[in-house]
């Protein structure tokens, strides 16, 4: 950021100047596609290529990689850590390699030079991986497991 604002003040001016016109003065648009209750959104503008600067942790897709080819030759398919869902097996040819890697030891708390070993990634479908991603204090793929475990033994007594 510094080296794109330091000697372009007018730019910088301008960029602060759109953010506090946003904030201070939304389109009416902005306004009502802003609140919780939106009732009657039917529609709405979407595809306009944007271009953002933001900060990206780094990642070896060679790990992710690796750790896949590591599952496939010990168990012989890729599935879910926490519900045993399998890509392949429910969809056939289309599902073949698809799985999520999650990192167990998370990314933000690397500090430089530190390494990641197979063991603290994690073979998860989308929806554990998400479900693990959506509180903070992250949950755990045991936790998860557990919850899979704690609801299906629900349906099973309460069927619907």
């Amino acid at each position: 950021m510094w080296d794109e604002f330091a000697n372009a003040q007018p730019k910088l001016a301008a960029v602060v100047a759109a953010i506090r016109g946003a904030v201070e003065c939304p389109t009416p648009e902005a306004h009502a596609l802003a609140g919780d209750d939106e009732p009657g959104i039917e529609e709405a503008e979407e595809g306009k290529v944007l271009t953002r600067l933001h900060r990206y942790r780094e990642r070896r897709r060679t790990l992710v990689e690796a750790k896949k080819k590591d599952a496939l030759q010990k168990q012989g398919c890729l599935q879910c850590e926490a519900c045993d869902f399998n890509f392949a097996k429910a969809y056939g040819p289309a599902g073949d390699g698809i799985i999520d890697v999650h990192h167990t030891k998370p990314v933000h708390t690397l500090r430089p030079g530190e390494t990641t070993k197979l063991s603290e990634l994690a073979l998860l479908c989308a929806n554990c991986h998400r479900v693990i991603h959506s509180k903070r204090k992250w949950l755990s793929v045991e936790q998860v497991r557990a919850l899979r475990k704690k609801t299906q033994a629900h349906e099973t007594q309460y069927p619907i």
